[in-house]
């Protein structure tokens, strides 16, 4: 296990990893847990203090039993693009991609029914919940529970394959300015600005 600094971007390639909050460690960061022996090398010109790996989210992926209803489904929901995949990947999977974002909707097929509450759920934020909602029920989504706590009025909905997710109020008015790019970052070793 290894602390990474907030503020650095981590990548594992082969893109494995768990990065979870570092607790405990009387250090600041993430702790991250690397699937081989040595974590990634960090700068060592003091200043920047980079990493030489880096990892994002790529997708977030949802279970549906019919591929072509749910790319149907979350497309309009989301104004995603279906984007291409082989013939063979197609028959297990479909990949919406949403405006302006490198996160990918990743649909994969199963037929295993849904037995439990999912520990991962999409959050959609609106000007007008109830208009979204309205929109999203017009598409097959279900209300499922109105939550009024916390301060927040919002609403739990499924899709048409019972996977959570909600309708929240706008939580970020503007969307978030891009990460700076990593520069001068070379081969194996420890990296070194330029």
């Amino acid at each position: 296990m290894s602390v990474v600094p907030t503020g650095i971007t981590v990548a594992v390639d082969p893109p494995i990893g768990i990065v979870v909050p570092a607790s405990g460690s009387g250090e600041t960061g993430l702790a991250v847990s690397w699937p081989g022996k040595n974590p990634p090398q960090t700068c060592m010109c003091g200043r920047c203090r980079q990493t030489s790996h880096r990892s994002r989210l790529a997708f977030f992926v949802i279970d549906v039993d019919d591929l072509d209803a749910g790319v149907t489904f979350w497309a309009a929901a989301l104004d995603a693009k279906e984007e291409p995949l082989s013939k063979a990947s197609s028959k297990v999977y479909r990949r919406p991609r949403l405006p302006a974002s490198e996160v990918r909707i990743l649909l994969q097929r199963t037929d295993d029914p849904k037995s439990h509450k999912k520990r991962m759920h999409l959050d959609l934020e609106s000007d007008d919940v109830e208009a979204e909602v309205r929109r999203l029920e017009a598409l097959a989504a279900t209300r499922y529970d109105h939550q009024r706590e916390r301060g927040y009025d919002f609403w739990v909905l499924r899709d048409p394959w019972s996977n959570e997710f909600c309708v929240l109020p706008t939580n970020f008015p503007r969307p978030p300015r891009p990460a700076p790019a990593l520069a001068g970052l070379t081969g194996p070793g420890p990296a070194r600005c330029r």
